[in-house]
């Protein structure tokens, strides 16, 4: 168990998560920007450290990847954690493996921050309405939002934190056309969010 799953019951508490039966509301901006927050202060230090000494390149990009979450600059810190995202994904498939765990935990955190991104440049989230106008750009992102997060739990993400943007995304995406959901390459583990979260 990583130091990143062991640690992930103190982000959530945070954020008001509880380990009762009563089903917590349902996410908010103000939810998700805390958790990523949270998140952030709990794992970046440790993060930094470990990648500075192997990868120095990925962690000056990770720092700045941070930067913009703390000054709660979702689109600049999406755009970056997109593209570092993609960088961590591309080493793994050409190297067959990280050679530290501080790269998988790098990789959970800029998907989480991607997916973050996505939800708070959908007005369908941070301000829902019955009549909210279909946007197929900002539905291919909600999609591969969807996917980074579904990626970052198999790769050992906490599931606590991770939770919570899959329960703040599946609303959202389950009101896409199927046409549109479809139409999303599902060969590539991210391609549009980069994009959307620089609009």
């Amino acid at each position: 168990k990583s130091e990143m799953s062991e640690a992930s019951s103190t982000a959530a508490a945070e954020v008001g998560l509880g380990t009762d039966a009563v089903p917590p509301p349902p996410p908010t901006a103000s939810t998700v920007t805390a958790l990523v927050l949270a998140f952030d202060r709990e794992h970046l230090a440790r993060m930094l450290k470990d990648l500075s000494t192997r990868e120095k390149t990925q962690a000056s990009k990770l720092r700045r990847v941070s930067y913009f979450v703390r000054k709660r600059r979702h689109a600049q810190a999406g755009e970056l954690a997109s593209g570092l995202a993609d960088a961590l994904w591309h080493a793994l498939q050409t190297k067959g493996s990280w050679p530290h765990v501080c790269f998988r935990e790098a990789f959970v955190y800029t998907q989480l921050v991607s997916a973050w991104c996505s939800l708070l440049n959908d007005v369908r989230f941070t301000e829902p309405a019955e009549d909210a106008a279909v946007d197929a750009e900002k539905d291919a992102a909600l999609v591969d939002a969807g996917r980074r997060i579904d990626m970052a739990l198999l790769l050992g993400g906490p599931p606590a934190q991770l939770q919570v943007m899959v329960s703040a995304l599946s609303p959202l995406i389950k009101k896409i056309p199927s046409s549109s959901s479809s139409s999303v390459s599902s060969s590539s583990v991210s391609s549009s969010s980069s994009s959307s979260c620089s609009s």
